[in-house]
């Protein structure tokens, strides 16, 4: 009975648009899925249905909440359908839509500012990562969920920039206007012309950096409030804590910790701990291990655009490890995503 129906193209507009508003049951919801992957042409159609109804989800968060929190509750949104069974076109579809709320949040950020209109602030969406020039030539790779806050055009002695989340940087060289990346708690990174990796998300407990050519520089406040100096060698990654101000230093593999850019997850026995921070980074969700004995696990491998629900299987099918997800509540703007492993 259902197939007949698929093959006669029995899916409205209005059912589409209720499948992606969520206001479908359990057994409509599969005739539409079915319906969607029978053809290119339908899934061409679900997908311009989808970006219509996201955009009024849209319109509607921004009118009712301020910029920040219209921007939380637009990513948790769009991360919920997605992980649910949507697919991967669904984040494609996203990022294009993310485009207004972005001018939209920058165009308040710069009347806010008032006395400093040539600060521009990009941001990124989970799963998300963007590339794009700074005015000096420098070449930025922005990932998930990230902002980069930098002038129009550099002026004085340096080029200054500000980062939350993480960032890939290709400095253009110049040896009278040192390029400097100002993080949270004091950090600062000083170049001159090099290519080197940032994670500093303000949820972490720890910043990284991480050096490919160059040279680099990082000064931070110890513990004892001194500021500290750090200059790092190519393959060298150090690992800075907040709350102490302790450094850590080790070899890193570029490939590991920059796949990202290139929308890829590279693994080389590598710990859980650290998958699952790249998947927080890219995802925007919470991990919880619910047993102390997975921290034992290692892997080594790629994964691609997949969604993040399949490689949750992935993981289920190649080390047993299972996962529950726990959503938000609908009215709390900080509410995050928490995804239990056991």
């Amino acid at each position: 009975m259902h197939n007949d129906q698929y093959k006669n193209n029995t899916i409205s507009e209005q059912e589409l648009i209720r499948y992606f508003e969520g206001n479908l049951s359990e057994s409509e919801e599969e005739k539409v899925k079915c319906w969607i992957t029978k053809s290119e042409e339908n899934k061409s159609l679900a997908q311009e249905i989808y970006k219509i109804t996201l955009a009024k989800d849209i319109l509607r968060t921004v009118n009712e909440l301020p910029a920040e929190e219209a921007l939380k509750k637009v990513n948790r949104k769009i991360f919920s359908r997605q992980i649910k069974h949507y697919g991967k076109w669904i984040q494609q579809s996203a990022a294009i839509l993310f485009i207004p709320l972005f001018l939209f949040t920058l165009f308040l950020l710069k009347e806010n500012e008032g006395e400093e209109p040539e600060l521009i602030s990009f941001r990124t969406n989970p799963g998300i990562v963007a590339d794009f020039y700074l005015p000096d030539g420098t070449k930025v790779w922005l990932n998930a969920h990230s902002t980069l806050t930098y002038p129009s055009r550099f002026k004085g002695d340096k080029r200054k920039v500000e980062l939350t989340g993480e960032a890939y940087f290709k400095v253009k060289k110049d040896q009278d206007h040192p390029f400097i990346v100002d993080l949270k708690n004091q950090v600062e990174v000083e170049v001159t012309g090099t290519e080197f990796n940032i994670d500093a998300y303000d949820r972490s407990k720890f910043i990284s950096a991480m050096l490919v050519s160059g040279s680099v520089k990082v000064h931070y406040p110890y513990k004892t409030k001194r500021m500290r100096t750090q200059t790092m060698e190519p393959g060298q990654k150090i690992v800075i804590t907040k709350k102490e101000g302790f450094i850590r230093e080790m070899e890193a593999s570029a490939l590991v910790e920059t796949g990202w850019k290139d929308g890829k997850i590279y693994l080389e026995n590598t710990p859980i701990r650290h998958l699952l921070h790249t998947l927080s980074k890219r995802y925007d969700v919470d991990f919880v291990l619910g047993n102390e004995e997975l921290r034992k696990n290692r892997f080594t491998g790629t994964f691609g655009s997949q969604d993040l629900d399949l490689i949750l299987k992935h993981l289920q099918l190649s080390s047993g490890i299972k996962h529950k997800i726990k959503m938000p509540e609908e009215n709390d703007p900080n509410g995050r995503i928490i995804i239990t492993l056991y």
